[in-house]
């Protein structure tokens, strides 16, 4: 993982970049049980994604630990708002992580 040393602003990359995980996190977790393995499958990404993130010494990584709790816990694949979305996703654009 290579830390990214620019600073994620309005308009640049960077910023559209994190906007699209933030997007796809959210969305990815309003996948329900119903959908048995998209569930699993997008519960499982999730997971995995918070791990990585979890593994950074950042506030954004308390906040992975708390969605990786949800995770395949409920009627939906994760609960996650769209703060802790654009959190994590921040984190994970700054510091090389893909979702």
């Amino acid at each position: 993982m290579e830390m990214n040393k620019e600073m994620i602003t309005k308009g640049t990359e960077l910023y559209k970049m994190a906007q699209q995980v933030a997007n796809d996190l959210v969305c990815d977790a309003k996948i329900s049980k119903n959908d048995r393995n998209g569930w699993e499958l997008f519960g499982t990404k999730i997971q995995l994604f918070c791990r990585k993130v979890m593994s950074l010494d950042c506030f954004a990584a308390k906040i992975a630990e708390t969605v990786d709790n949800t995770c395949c816990n409920g009627f939906t694949a994760a609960r996650i708002s769209d703060k802790q979305a654009w959190i994590l996703a921040c984190a994970a654009v700054e510091n090389g992580i893909t979702y």
